[in-house]
């Protein structure tokens, strides 16, 4: 786009421009009056401007200890999330905040609730009103009962909510994702906003919808049903057939085939007889924990699979096995990896830990004690059965058909590796035996 004008200018003067950031003919037109009443005023503009940082610094950067290197860190952080605010648009029913506006991929509207939980938990310190609409954002497609599409996933968060919605739901985007949810740090988010603003009205309007996302967790991804949710993937086209069957891909003796059912997978990998294998459920839950792709979830290069084969590893430390979670009809509602993830786990911790304290300032007692118990339980499990002593580290366990005599799903994986993304989770867990609370 380019616009060129001419003037004959004598002596100093002052040229005052707007830019905005209209996706419609008619967001455009709506704006215009306010871009005439800006420039008709712009010293009455300039100064709400200025007071609206100054505000927002004011009640960001109260860290005393702070040093200036870190202080130009945190003014920079206010000033990214503040330009990388949306305003309802299209679909979107709520202000949000998109993680990035230089892709495709982020630009538009487009807002995950991995990264609105965390936007808004630092949000909420400098501008929490903005803070809440983010997380409501997320929240307002957050499935019901009566779903046309998913019924069966009651209380899921989608993976990306966007301007347009998909096909399946009457639109024609093309970013909208129902494959997976992010991990569950949307109670930790909610009570990062009340802490900063003693709003009890915020909890009461949250709280259902928290509690009703929790039980989507032990309902649709609990496979061994212990109490502690594995990642994994929804009933989606993209991961199954429309009666059910899984879906991947297997190059076998350098042939590429299309297949489909659980049973045929484990059997593929039980003969060994193949070359590799893509599995669309496996991507979806990589995604689901956060982590794209992730050693951990059995992602690994073709060579370095050589490599650590040539160095006395197996293939099969490599294998992913997945579970079909169904419920009491027998119908498929989604998708386990048969492993707990260290990082999910202690994200569970904080849930319960969080909707206990969110109960208590509501007076559900019964409640607060139910999701204290639960978070305890969790903290104790982690200790248990994801700490390695040998290696002195935490990892995902492997989930066997029958639970080890001390309770656990299964022993650690430590055969994939060390990772930052499994080593330092485990902080949030409420005294850990072999590790330092922050």
């Amino acid at each position: 786009m380019r616009f060129e004008s001419v003037a004959d200018i004598a002596g100093n003067t002052t040229i005052y421009t707007t830019y905005s950031h209209v996706l419609t003919a008619e967001e455009n037109a709506a704006e215009q009056a306010k871009v005439a009443d800006v420039l008709a005023n712009p010293g009455k503009y300039q100064r709400q401007s200025e007071q609206m940082w100054e505000t927002y610094l004011e009640q960001g950067l109260t860290n005393e200890a702070a040093t200036d290197e870190q202080e130009r860190v945190a003014v920079k952080a206010i000033e990214t999330l503040t330009g990388n605010w949306r305003g309802a648009a299209g679909v979107m029913k709520h202000d949000s905040v998109t993680p990035s506006v230089t892709a495709r991929w982020f630009s538009g509207n487009q807002t995950w609730p991995w990264d609105t939980w965390k936007q808004a938990y630092a949000m909420a310190h400098f501008n929490p009103e903005i803070a809440k609409e983010n997380i409501r954002a997320m929240f307002a497609y957050q499935i019901q009962a009566d779903d046309a599409v998913r019924p069966f996933d009651e209380g899921y968060i989608l993976d990306l909510v966007a301007y347009n919605l998909s096909p399946e739901r009457g639109g024609d985007g093309g970013n909208w994702n129902e494959r997976n949810t992010k991990p569950s740090l949307a109670s930790w988010a909610v009570m990062e906003v009340y802490k900063t603003t003693g709003d009890k009205a915020w909890l009461e309007e949250m709280y259902p919808k928290l509690v009703a996302y929790h039980n989507w967790w032990l309902r649709n991804r609990d496979h061994n049903g212990n109490g502690i949710p594995e990642y994994g993937a929804a009933v989606d086209k993209a991961h199954n057939t429309p009666d059910g069957k899984m879906l991947f891909t297997a190059v076998i003796n350098g042939k590429s085939q299309e297949l489909a059912g659980i049973e045929k997978y484990n059997a593929l990998l039980k003969s060994g007889k193949y070359d590799s294998i893509e599995i669309p459920a496996q991507t979806a839950a990589s995604w689901e924990s956060g982590r794209d792709d992730a050693a951990v979830f059995g992602f690994i290069d073709a060579d370095q699979l050589e490599k650590y084969v040539a160095n006395g590893g197996s293939r099969k430390d490599w294998e992913v096995l997945f579970a079909e979670n169904r419920d009491a009809n027998g119908q498929l509602i989604g998708y386990s990896l048969m492993q707990e993830s260290v990082d999910q786990a202690s994200y569970w911790y904080s849930d319960n830990k969080y909707l206990a304290d969110m109960a208590d300032i509501l007076g559900k007692a019964d409640e607060a004690n139910m999701f204290r118990g639960k978070a305890e339980k969790t903290a104790d499990y982690i200790n248990t059965c994801m700490f390695d002593d040998a290696s002195g580290f935490f990892y995902d366990i492997r989930m066997d058909e029958k639970p080890l005599a001390n309770g656990c799903a299964g022993k650690p994986l430590v055969e994939r590796g060390k990772g930052p993304e499994v080593g330092r989770h485990c902080l949030t867990v409420q005294q850990p035996r072999h590790t330092q609370m922050p």
